[in-house]
């Protein structure tokens, strides 16, 4: 049991993309299209080095999760 759930802190939301109204991990603001908005709100967390954006899962947001959103993005919903 992790620590947060021990003592009853609340569990952090799951990553842009990855809830039940994503079309895509690249449908960044789970509306079911991909569209700019996607590209610049994942922009936004790629620049902060946010840990959402690390979309391949190798623990650095770098240029290799741009790629691969950009990949995503364009096989579209």
């Amino acid at each position: 049991m992790s620590y947060l759930a021990r003592w009853g802190c609340p569990r952090p939301p799951p990553c842009p993309g990855a809830g039940a109204g994503a079309c895509s991990r690249a449908d960044w603001n789970e509306d079911g299209v991909i569209d700019f908005n996607d590209f610049l709100s994942f922009l936004n967390a790629f620049n902060t080095q946010d840990q959402c954006a690390d979309l391949n899962g190798d623990a650095v947001v770098d240029f290799n999760d741009l790629l691969e959103f950009l990949n995503l993005y364009n096989v579209n919903c």
